[in-house]
């Protein structure tokens, strides 16, 4: 455990059987979960294929991260921008409003039905609640599902690998059902356990968040007001490549494997007296941290101290060859009009558009994405593309050193 990271919660271990919430344990546990949850016939496919990547003990290849803040902190400080996680991301206020409102006491202490039926406030909850714990959660499709795709992306075909979309929908069901499993066996007394499944997020974006900052008031993410893959590289779980796909590299067995999938979280409120000295593996959410992230994120950023930490081989290192095939193989070539070159800047063309512009960020061009693949979703109910994801998953080139780096970061 690296030596700037602290130590979550003691008060886990009635529900996890272990002296506090590890990262291990988390994860161990939500194995569990997921292997449970594909047991059940929904999941069970005739030749007895496995949608998720597996460990080399069998085991789901499920990977956790576990980050900590104070509850005062500004999660999303130097990213509220619309090209980037949109003007008015979810933050610990917003998800707390939404757990409050769904806990409101309805009867007083003798039983009595009550006039006043209202949530506590968050300015309440702080002084309770100082301390915030983020696990997010990754779930990769198969090593298997990737290279059969691809084969169709390699080959230029116009439809994707049948199976594709299926594979996709169920491990996305899977850790959707698993987050909220290992959620609720996190409860306790003392804190305030918050599964950030897809309904969850949903609700929260549309009943925690007004109506004058949803939608396209928000952003080019109008959906839901909460990234998940922002989350999943502010906690060190994984990073941003050129494509706005988020993955993780590690060393499996003296090779880097490369993950890529699914993505969830949980939010737990809890005070500075669940802290321990010894046992859990939390990586603390500073500014510093922030900007190094951001850094990671930036392909116009050239310094060769931060490409060395990147997973994604876009912008080549000393006698490395680059990479860009999730570029390449864009049918939409919505990644192409949006990504600067591997000198680190945008060409002259992406320049003129100044309306694409905010702050100096460039709004990636979801509308040639979406009606390319939206059109034919319509046009096609299980059609999926993907592309940039299959290519980048089976033969995108791998950078040991950047495994290593990350690994020796993080834990």
């Amino acid at each position: 455990m690296n030596s700037n990271q602290a130590t979550f919660g003691a008060g886990a271990a009635t529900a996890l059987g272990v002296e506090a919430i590890t990262r291990n344990s988390a994860e161990k546990l939500l194995k569990e979960k997921i292997v449970q949850l594909s047991a059940q016939p929904e999941f069970q496919w005739k030749e007895g294929q496995t949608n998720y990547e597996q460990d080399p003990d069998g085991s789901p290849a499920v990977r956790v991260a576990l980050a900590g803040c104070s509850v005062d902190f500004d999660l999303w400080a130097g990213l509220r921008n619309p090209a980037k996680v949109g003007i008015y991301p979810v933050g610990f206020q917003e998800i707390w409003e939404y757990y409050a409102g769904n806990r409101k006491k309805r009867t007083d202490a003798s039983g009595r039905a009550t006039i006043f039926q209202l949530s506590e406030p968050f300015l309440e909850a702080k002084k309770r609640y100082n301390r915030v714990l983020i696990i997010s959660a990754l779930l990769p499709l198969s090593k298997e599902i990737f290279a059969t795709y691809n084969q169709y992306v390699r080959n230029k075909s116009f439809s994707p690998w049948d199976g594709y979309c299926k594979a996709w929908s169920e491990c996305n069901q899977l850790l959707d059902r698993g987050i909220t499993r290992l959620a609720m066996s996190l409860g306790s007394k003392t804190r305030v356990v918050v599964a950030m499944n897809d309904a969850t997020v949903e609700k929260i974006s549309t009943e925690a968040v007004p109506l004058t900052r949803q939608g396209a008031s928000h952003g080019v993410c109008k959906e839901v007001n909460y990234p998940q893959k922002s989350i999943a590289v502010l906690t060190g779980l994984a990073q941003f490549g050129v494509s706005r796909m988020v993955f993780r590299d590690e060393i499996v067995q003296g090779e880097v494997r490369r993950l890529m999938g699914t993505l969830r979280s949980i939010v737990i409120f809890h005070s500075d007296e669940e802290n321990t000295s010894d046992g859990g593996e939390v990586l603390p959410i500073s500014t510093g941290w922030q900007e190094k992230t951001e850094s990671l994120s930036d392909f116009t950023v050239l310094d060769p101290q931060v490409n060395s930490h990147r997973f994604c081989t876009y912008l080549p290192g000393n006698g490395e060859r680059g990479c860009g095939k999730c570029l390449a193989f864009c049918p939409s070539d919505a990644l192409a009009k949006s990504s600067p070159g591997t000198n680190g800047k945008y060409p002259k063309p992406l320049l003129d558009q100044e309306h694409r512009f905010w702050d100096g960020s460039l709004q990636f061009d979801n509308g040639s994405c979406c009606d390319d693949r939206g059109q034919l979703h319509t046009l096609y109910d299980e059609w999926m593309c993907g592309r940039c994801v299959a290519i980048c998953a089976a033969e995108g080139n791998r950078r040991e050193e950047a495994a290593k780096l990350w690994e020796s970061i993080n834990g």
